[in-house]
């Protein structure tokens, strides 16, 4: 049965505040058959109508709930008046396909929030859906625990979510610079308990001052380089495989406008679908960490202007030329490699950074360890000992040249250290 969409707008007064909603929509509103009686509920509330067995008038309620469903629900538009708010407005807000099963969509459009002189916050879009909620089972089984002094596993009434999405996002703070997000999406599935094991990230124009970058020393280095704001757009694909107990993660790129562009994959041992099922517990995260091993690994970096940037800001500040003084800078990196302590991979790898210095294009990481390196044992060499990380991870690096210079030189696998 469903029925017909209804209409009604009008305002809600309470203290220090005011509801105003043009208009109310309720559409394909359907009844079908539950999962077990609620005939109960009725019956409890004769017998008992103070709720001492408030009980079973949950459970009772639960089923009379998962009857209902409605395909779609919109308030247009809305606008609170409150105290300390100079306006609180949102063209519109709907929700989709909503029952006990499930959500479809919850969107919010036109959300503007100001505060005079203090903070406006302007979103276009903001989403999220394909919610799964738990069974009422599951629900009913918690309540019966709590109702009883039992333990409730409260992992089990998490709802997964499918997807999150905003987009045209405007922020203005006082005394703090502006920033700015045309779009930011977040997809989720495969779901291992509540963990989703399927991840698709996206953010396009990203836009933020660098005065907000929480670093010190990077803030300090990119405003020295002459970068006032920063420009984003990234993304990354992420998926654990149950039949052989691996992760990929592909198409990762990070590009930064005016500086440069990371990309890249990388393929992992690990976890394991019981590592997966232990993520709820506190140690989970750790043990899941520690079951993780890096099999292999490709990066490239495309130079967009910061070598260039960096080699004039150091050539400025030790009062040269800068043409002068990054030829100088490339003829002394096979000496500043020595640090690696392996005379053989030292010269390999000095004439690709070298054409890389003198000609910035893009150059490649690529490691292809014989057997797959624990990240405990990676991140831990990082700290005590990083100069053996190239030969750990049996790293390559490759170069490409800028367009209209000559091709750079290439890097070899790293032989075993001296």
């Amino acid at each position: 049965m469903s029925a017909a969409s209804a209409t009604a707008g009008g305002a809600r007064r309470s203290p220090g505040a005011k509801l105003a909603i043009g208009s109310v929509s309720l559409a394909d509103l359907k009844v079908r058959q539950p999962a077990a009686s609620f005939a109960g509920l009725f019956d409890q509330a004769t017998l008992d109508p103070f709720g001492t067995g408030s009980q079973v008038t949950a459970e009772r309620g639960l089923d009379l709930a998962s009857a209902f469903s409605f395909g779609r629900f919109v308030m247009q538009p809305v606008d609170v008046s409150a105290i300390g708010f100079d306006r609180l407005h949102l063209d519109r807000m709907s929700i989709d396909d909503l029952s006990m099963d499930g959500l479809g969509e919850l969107t919010l459009d036109g959300i503007d929030v100001e505060i005079a002189d203090q903070v406006s916050v302007k979103l276009g879009r903001l989403a999220f859906g394909g919610m799964a909620f738990p069974k009422t089972a599951t629900i009913a089984a918690a309540l019966d625990a709590a109702q009883t002094g039992g333990n409730v596993d409260f992992s089990s009434l998490a709802p997964t979510l499918g997807f999150f999405e905003a987009g045209d996002v405007d922020v203005d703070i006082a005394d703090t610079p502006p920033i700015r997000l045309g779009r930011m999406r977040i997809d989720l599935a495969n779901y291992v308990g509540q963990v989703p094991t399927a991840v698709t990230a996206a953010i396009t124009g990203a836009d933020v001052s660098t005065d907000v970058i929480p670093d010190d020393r990077i803030r300090r280095l990119l405003t020295e380089f002459g970068y006032q704001r920063i420009h984003l757009d990234a993304g990354v694909k992420a998926a654990w495989h149950d039949g052989d107990d691996t992760t990929a993660v592909d198409d990762f790129s990070v590009k930064l406008a005016d500086i440069g562009t990371l990309a890249g994959k990388a393929k992992f041992a690990g976890p394991t679908r019981a590592d997966l099922e232990q993520l709820n517990s506190p140690a989970g995260l750790d043990r899941v960490l520690a079951a993780v091993s890096l099999a292999d690994a490709t990066f490239t970096f495309t130079d967009d202007s910061i070598v260039g940037r960096a080699i004039a800001g150091q050539a400025a500040r030790l009062k040269v030329d800068p043409t002068k003084f990054r030829e100088q800078f490339a003829r002394g990196l096979p000496f500043m490699l020595s640090f690696l302590g392996n005379r053989d991979y030292q010269a390999k790898v000095a004439p690709v950074l070298q054409a890389f210095i003198r000609a910035p294009g893009s150059i490649t990481f690529m490691t292809t360890p014989a057997a797959p390196i624990a990240l405990s044992q990676i991140m831990a060499a990082a700290r005590s000992a990083p100069f053996s990380l190239p030969n750990m991870l049996a790293l390559t690096v490759t170069g490409a040249a800028a367009a209209g210079s000559k091709p750079a030189a290439t890097g070899t696998q790293a032989a075993p250290a001296n």
